[in-house]
């Protein structure tokens, strides 16, 4: 494949594979009706040659597309592009475009890609496992949510004057297609390729930032205070999951309510395991 240089040369780059996760790509890919040829290409593309291109910069491919940065893409140095400063929604159009490929399967195949490595991530460092596999598209649909969100807020801390490219219509066009791609088949492919692949990777059967995300979320849908009562005991709601997590597991029954006045109220949830906590507390942010 071929990145340009600054000064409109081209330049090749080897490609190092990442056989799994890649493998699981396609897989996913062509169960929603993505050639394998293109979800390759586009895998490629994103975790390889804007890795290079974007070395300047500092960022890493898959960071800059799926909205990871913190801040705009001010050096893209082999890329050539006339605007100083690019969100990563127009970076992915823009070098498709000049590979020939802006049309729907490649965007639909780079939607897939970050959403699928927001599974990943979501498994080994907050979720693990055990709802990505009791509800897969539920699960995947957050991660849908958390892409889409990221763009949208790069957009409007960075690129509200004065920016010369359609970024907002770009962006409301990849979140319709991220829409169309959480369909049951996509189901199987995350029970039988990409939750194992996590498994691999040795992540937890469930995190301990599942259980403070769950229990914020119940917060909010309730409309209480983040203020939570653990086995009668007040506290925060950070310090509140923490003990959570440390009780359940070792296996202790842990029973949790919200904080009312100087007392606690009565448990909305009392149990010991981890697993009938995280799928209570899901049920309860539905």
């Amino acid at each position: 494949m071929e990145v340009y240089d600054s000064s409109g040369n081209v330049k090749f780059y080897s490609v190092r594979v990442y056989v799994t996760s890649w493998r699981c790509h396609e897989r996913c890919a062509e169960l929603v009706d993505i050639s394998g040829a293109v979800a390759r290409f586009v895998d490629r593309l994103i975790d390889r040659e804007l890795d290079e291109a974007l070395r300047e910069e500092g960022a890493r491919g898959h960071d800059a597309v799926c909205g990871l940065l913190a801040s705009p893409i001010t050096a893209a140095g082999g890329l050539g592009l006339s605007v100083a400063t690019l969100h990563g929604v127009d970076l992915l159009y823009e070098i498709l475009r000049r590979y020939g490929r802006l049309d729907e399967e490649h965007l639909k195949a780079a939607v897939l890609h970050c959403m699928l490595d927001c599974a990943d991530q979501r498994m080994l460092r907050w979720d693990g496992t055990y709802l990505w596999r009791k509800h897969p598209l539920e699960m995947l649909r957050l991660c849908r949510d958390r892409v889409v969100e990221r763009w949208r807020e790069l957009y409007h801390r960075y690129f509200l004057f004065g920016y010369p490219l359609p970024t907002l219509e770009r962006i409301e066009e990849l979140a319709g297609l991220a829409d169309a791609l959480l369909r049951n088949e996509l189901e199987r492919c995350l029970l039988e390729c990409v939750v194992p692949e996590a498994e691999g990777k040795d992540a937890p059967k469930v995190g301990p930032r599942a259980v403070a995300e769950l229990l914020n979320c119940v917060r909010e849908r309730m409309g209480r205070k983040a203020v939570y009562c653990v086995n009668w005991q007040m506290l925060p709601q950070a310090s509140a999951a923490t003990k959570i997590y440390a009780e359940l597991s070792k296996g202790r029954v842990v029973a949790v309510s919200f904080a009312e006045g100087y007392g606690c109220g009565q448990p909305f949830i009392e149990t010991k395991s981890l697993e009938e906590f995280v799928e209570k507390l899901l049920s309860l942010c539905r």
